[in-house]
């Protein structure tokens, strides 16, 4: 059983930088959460069967046994107390509780096998694993398949960007610390190592190429500034229960909304309003799981590096890598790359036992070995289940964006459905399904905008206002389970307000609905410009100029570099019959437009200036919009008689 044991971790260490599987929304972090979730549910089996067999239960303590197990217990305390959709909080792949109890699970059986000479062979073979992962992402640099023909599902092998790993971070993160350990390697040895120079000659050629995609001139990367992430972290603190156990392992959107400024509103993602990671491993376990779990983690490290002086005072390898994989935590964002480098490196540092073996003699105790055993199947086996839902969910949902991709609304619609029965908890899952349901009422409604042979209006019948009734109401249904899942993220009340918005012309109440439902957004992100302007937009399509212009100023007092909404100021202030404002406002947009980037907005600014200075009629309003220049429209198409939602359509009935 050892022998399958140390097996099985050997697989994880060849496996996971080069496993991934184009089957999920998310290639890489989905399938190697997965991956490292069935290789210790098989362990916690292997552990189980050999209960049953030598009736007794035997395993080598360490230093790390404790801290493993209050890890742990602290997470739990955070799923149950803190976490708001706490099954999303178990299956969070960024910090989540299985990723996390997975590796603690991998740890245990590291230190239960510990030898230096197996410790020679993980590294081994993940300096091989990460050799060939670094080849393929240079080999992908080039573009090899750029200009081939591929199938839908494999348009990502068109991408340069392409790694086995995940990100160019990801990539850079592991090769920076084999690249590491190999030099450290290096010195170790008192002759020339002629596989770790090959080694850490194509571990630099990597890290060149990716530091080239994350450093160019024009890249933006998708993560928060370290400033907010600051913030983020101490703003728990104002909360006692959060300050303790974090506000839930899948909450940070909801906090970051909370601690964004009016300097974010000038950072170049200004339109992304939340993230789902903070900028730093560190300060995001912290602001998660509170101060609890974050004191486990630094006495972790703290152990490992008391074990590292005091066994390996001349093996750089360990310092080496201790200090790296130190760095990055602090310094990168969370990443399942960066937890398995934690891993790794409780294989590399030799720790000390307190005992060599620790015992239970069962064999005369038989109900108590056998109920142990029992409990342990049956909670491997639920296990599995569970993961087998919620991973069979993610294929579904896959294929349901490989259909948008064939404009084929039907595998869009059953696959979106299949997804949901299988794991009715994903937020995303709801807001998608909500946006489908919209699509099909609106692409039959479009019907009453078209015209017959005979050039009359076309009427719909019962059974097509019937479904459209039906999906708009189905719409609403699922952006609601969404809210339910979690009121406190401000996208999910903006996803309620923009389908009951797409309605206003269609159903009646839906502009009350749509107003109420973007203030809680508001409430919950209160420096977001965008937000402000399309709750002005609802206002302008309503007529309501001047609380328009309210929203629309408001909005610009966020972000006063914001062309679009000095535009639509303009035309605000233009239907309210201030004209020297309007002017005023348009000219502004004059001066941030860029007449050489956007010629047809600026063109189109232009002449609309002066058309206000001439107090030209109203229906210039009503022009084509076709750039970043729009003005809110209309909901369309319209029904006569409107349908009546039911009163369980309102924001606030849940």
């Amino acid at each position: 059983m050892s022998k399958i044991k140390f097996f099985l971790i050997c697989l994880l260490v060849a496996l996971l930088p080069l496993f991934f599987l184009p089957i999920t929304q998310e290639f890489f972090l989905t399938g190697k959460t997965y991956l490292l979730a069935f290789i210790a549910l098989v362990l916690l089996l292997i552990s189980t069967l050999e209960i049953f067999i030598n009736k007794k239960i035997a395993w080598r303590k360490s230093k790390l046994d404790s801290l493993l197990f209050l890890l742990v217990a602290t997470l739990v305390l955070t799923v149950i107390f803190t976490s708001v959709n706490r099954v999303a909080a178990l299956i969070n792949v960024n910090f989540g509780f299985v990723q996390i109890v997975s590796f603690v699970v991998l740890a245990f059986y590291l230190l239960q096998t510990y030898s230096p000479e197996k410790r020679d062979n993980y590294l081994k073979i993940l300096n091989l694993s990460v050799f060939i992962s670094a080849l393929i992402f240079i080999f992908f640099f080039f573009s090899p398949f750029k200009n081939a023909t591929l199938p839908v599902g494999l348009q990502f092998l068109k991408s340069p960007y392409f790694s086995t790993v995940g990100t160019p971070l990801d990539i850079a993160i592991l090769t920076g610390f084999m690249f590491v350990v190999n030099l450290a390697h290096l010195f170790n040895q008192k002759k020339t190592d002629l596989l770790a120079l090959v080694s850490i000659f194509v571990y630099i050629i990597a890290l060149v190429i990716a530091g080239y995609f994350l450093l160019k001139p024009g890249t933006v990367l998708l993560l928060p500034p370290y400033r907010l992430s600051w913030y983020a972290a101490v703003e728990i603190l104002k909360n006692p229960a959060t300050g303790f156990l974090g506000v839930g392992l899948d909450n940070y959107s909801s906090l970051f909304t909370r601690v964004k400024d009016l300097a974010y509103n000038q950072n170049p993602l200004w339109q992304i309003s939340g993230f789902n990671i903070s900028r730093s491993f560190f300060l995001h376990i912290f602001s998660v799981a509170g101060l609890a779990t974050s004191l486990v983690v630094i006495l972790l490290f703290i152990v490992l590096f008391r074990e590292l002086r005091k066994n390996s005072a001349r093996d750089y390898v360990s310092f080496a890598a201790f200090a790296y994989v130190v760095f990055v935590f602090v310094l990168f964002p969370p990443s399942l790359i960066t937890l398995f480098l934690i891993l790794m490196l409780m294989a590399i540092i030799p720790i000390s036992k307190t005992h060599e073996q620790s015992e239970t003699d069962l064999k005369n105790l038989p109900p108590v070995y056998i109920g142990v055993g029992v409990i342990l199947l049956v909670v491997i086996a639920a296990c599995a289940y569970g993961l087998g839902r919620v991973y069979t969910a993610e294929y579904f949902f896959k294929q349901s964006l490989n259909g948008y991709l064939g404009n084929n609304a039907a595998d869009v619609y059953n696959n979106q459905r299949q997804a949901i029965l299988l794991n009715p908890y994903s937020e995303d899952y709801h807001l998608s399904f909500s946006q489908t349901n919209l699509a099909i009422a609106n692409s039959i409604a479009q019907r009453a905008r078209t015209k017959d042979a005979n050039n009359k209006q076309v009427k719909l019948t019962d059974q097509e206002k019937q479904t459209i009734t039906q999906a708009i109401q189905a719409a609403i249904a699922e952006a609601k389970a969404a809210l339910i899942l979690n009121p406190q993220k401000a996208t999910n009340w903006q996803n309620l307000a923009e389908v009951y918005r797409s309605i206003i012309s269609v159903a009646k109440q839906a502009d009350v609905f749509t107003i109420s439902a973007y203030q809680r957004a508001l409430s919950l992100d209160p420096n977001n410009p965008v937000y402000r302007l399309n709750l002005g937009g609802v206002y302008y399509t309503l007529a309501d100029y001047t609380d328009a212009v309210n929203l629309f100023n408001q909005s610009i007092s966020l972000k006063s570099d914001w062309a679009n909404a000095y535009y639509n100021l303009a035309w605000a202030q233009y239907q309210n019959k201030n004209y020297q404002q309007a002017a005023s406002a348009m000219q502004s947009v004059l001066t941030l437009v860029d007449k050489n980037a956007d010629p047809t907005d600026y063109k189109k600014a232009k002449k609309e200036l002066e058309q206000f200075k001439a107090k030209i009629p109203a229906a210039g309003s009503k022009q084509n919009q076709s750039g970043s220049l729009n003005l809110p429209q209309q909901p369309n198409p319209e029904l006569s008689p409107k349908i009546e939602l039911p009163k369980s359509a309102s924001p606030e009935a849940h």
